[in-house]
């Protein structure tokens, strides 16, 4: 990409705020802020290293980062209120005209950020996709299939109504522009995971343009002890994902998203598979399937889409295909985590 000198846009403006979520993360704090603070553009970029109310020193490392660089870091403190808080303070404080989030276990390619800088002085896309490395410590980046969306990269903005519906794209990926978020998004609830899939869905439901750059921005760390994605996780927090679900599908309703782009109304739909696997980790009983059996009911009577959706995972549609008899053999043996 050709490179924009910093002449060339308003040095004072902030063209990308990162929320950082920092509970209880001060083993990885600093390799997170490095990867930031080491950008050619820090002068247009903010960061909101939110402290959720931890007791290790997380706030404390985010400090000495916002006493050094006191234009671009800012060291927050909250009572502890859950992940969703962190980024509704940093939506409410943003003055970036593009968002995004940053797990404060995980860290940014820095080439990959300034590459993002560079592209939004010259473009202005709704949403921005960039690819993310798995990484596994001690190991490295875990090799993954590229994407499918990388034939369009040669395209500096695409509507989002000419991209195939089934490219996958998660919160790890995407970049948007604050005003979707600052006009579109609710509260995120508190003391609940999950919540960033509905980072993904608020501002999705109104964006028209996309870009798609052939850069790696997103370093996700594997294999944490406790981080949400987890088997054990998802097992004992399993009522907090059927809860983001519920309010994806109030949303879809709200912001009729069934009359949208076909990538948008997937992006929604995919996730009601969630709660039909997530009971499904769950121990094989009589009270667990008939759960599945009434969400299978009200969504399929309320929410037609995200019913006809769910038959996206082999697990559902088996469920269906026997009269839900396949869930005894499933549950025992035990399906995989996603």
């Amino acid at each position: 990409m050709k490179r924009v000198s910093e002449s060339d846009s308003m040095k004072n403006e902030k063209l990308l705020t990162i929320s950082v979520a920092a509970y209880n993360v001060q083993d990885y704090l600093e390799q997170n802020l490095n990867s930031i603070i080491k950008s050619r553009y820090l002068n247009l970029i903010e960061v909101f290293v939110v402290d959720d109310g931890g007791n290790d020193n997380s706030l404390s490392i985010a400090k000495e980062y916002e006493k050094q660089y006191p234009d671009s870091i800012f060291a927050v403190h909250k009572e502890n209120g859950g992940y969703g808080t962190t980024v509704n303070y940093s939506i409410a404080h943003a003055n970036g005209k593009y968002f995004r989030l940053l797990d404060g276990d995980d860290w940014f390619n820095t080439d990959g950020l300034d590459l993002l800088i560079e592209h939004i002085m010259n473009y202005s896309p709704d949403w921005i996709v960039t690819k993310t490395d798995r990484v596994q410590d001690g190991v490295g980046v875990i090799p993954d299939p590229e994407p499918q969306w990388l034939k369009y990269t040669n395209e500096k903005v695409l509507q989002i109504e000419d991209i195939p519906a089934e490219f996958q794209v998660g919160m790890w990926e995407s970049t948007f522009r604050t005003d979707l978020l600052k006009e579109h998004a609710k509260e995120f609830p508190s003391r609940t995971l999950y919540t960033d899939i509905l980072y993904m869905c608020y501002p999705l439901a109104y964006a028209k343009t996309v870009s798609f750059l052939n850069t790696v921005l997103y370093c996700y760390r594997l294999g944490r002890d406790g981080q949400s994605v987890s088997r054990e996780s998802r097992i004992k927090h399993y009522k907090e994902q059927l809860a983001v679900v519920d309010l994806i599908k109030q949303y879809y309703v709200e912001a009729d998203v069934a009359h949208k782009a076909e990538l948008i109304k997937r992006r929604f739909t995919a996730y009601y598979k969630w709660q039909i696997l997530c009971i499904m980790l769950l121990p094989a009983s009589m009270k667990n399937l008939n759960h599945i059996r009434q969400i299978e009911r009200d969504t399929k009577r309320d929410f037609r889409d995200f019913y006809d959706a769910g038959t996206e995972s082999k697990n559902v549609a088996a469920l269906r295909y026997t009269g839900y008899l396949a869930y005894w053999p499933l549950v025992w043996h035990g399906i995989k985590n996603w």
